[in-house]
């Protein structure tokens, strides 16, 4: 199922990804998702965050293409057009990891939303931006049907949600432990007349697209850590710039996110195992 390699390439046959990531005081996330996205095969990663981010990601990260940008200056057009620029020249684009949910945050959600002609990963801060935006539209639990239609309506026809079960809670407005109960028909309420495709995290991640229900059976508790899911929204991100369908990049970036977290914990020890520990191992799975 990987994306295949040309010998007659270069770095523009796999892919630009565009993440869209982090905040002041928050540029780890922007940093596990783009290096995830170039261990996974992309052939350039640029990272859209606020200009506090630059030097530490310059540092981190040379390799990635970094537009930056003020967040107090989001009204100004030069700003904006910043941000549209690099939307247009994605195949794949991140939006949410640890950008927060100040002002700013939601303007560059919004900046987003409108520009992008293309699938897009949404994770994290955006995805409880856009529930705060369904509680506004006074979309209640009792009527999940229409938050999910209104997603649908909101996001590009195709896009890959990656909630783990306390954001999905929040997205549906419903109780977690009514989602823990029943994930699968969870599954089947979200993607019935949708073209999305779900990413709940778990201890056994659930994939779904449609009428598919897809089961993780890799990774282990050691990846319960801060920055896990930045690496699983890179590892998709990689995989979709390189050409897969959103719903395989989602099943296999999942598979893969876990064999690398087994991997680690053989090594290191489920205790020991931190985020940036995944990207390490992606070497050895993708061999």
């Amino acid at each position: 199922s990987l994306p295949r390699r040309a010998a007659y390439s270069n770095k523009g046959t796999y892919g630009r990804v565009v993440i869209i990531a982090g905040s002041a005081n928050m540029s780890g996330a922007a940093f596990l998702s783009a290096k995830a996205a170039y261990r996974t095969g992309a052939g350039l990663v640029q990272i859209i965050t606020p200009d506090e981010n630059r030097a530490i990601l310059q540092m981190q990260l040379p390799e990635a293409i970094l537009t930056t940008y003020q967040p107090d200056g989001l009204d100004q057009e030069s700003e904006r057009l910043k941000i549209i620029a690099a939307l247009s020249c994605a195949d794949a684009i991140v939006l949410g990891p640890g950008i927060g949910k100040s002002d700013a945050a939601r303007k560059v959600v919004d900046l987003v939303l409108e520009n992008s002609q293309i699938p897009l990963i949404i994770d994290a801060d955006a995805l409880n931006i856009l529930s705060d935006r369904f509680n506004e539209a006074s979309l209640a639990g009792n009527d999940s049907g229409a938050r999910i239609s209104k997603m649908a309506q909101t996001v590009p026809e195709g896009s890959i949600l990656t909630p783990h079960l306390k954001e999905l809670a929040r997205l549906l407005d419903k109780d977690l432990a009514e989602i823990k109960a029943d994930l699968l028909g969870t599954a089947d309420f979200c993607t019935a007349d949708t073209d999305l495709t779900f990413v709940m995290k778990d201890a056994r991640t659930v994939v779904a697209h449609q009428d598919e229900r897809f089961i993780n059976a890799t990774g282990n508790n050691g990846m319960a850590t801060g920055g896990s899911g930045d690496v699983l929204t890179g590892i998709i991100a990689g995989l979709l710039a390189q050409g897969s369908t959103p719903s395989e990049a989602a099943k296999l970036g999942v598979y893969i996110h876990g064999l690398a977290g087994d991997i680690t914990a053989q090594e290191k020890s489920e205790y020991s195992l931190m985020a940036s520990d995944l990207i390490e191992a992606l070497p050895a799975v993708l061999r």
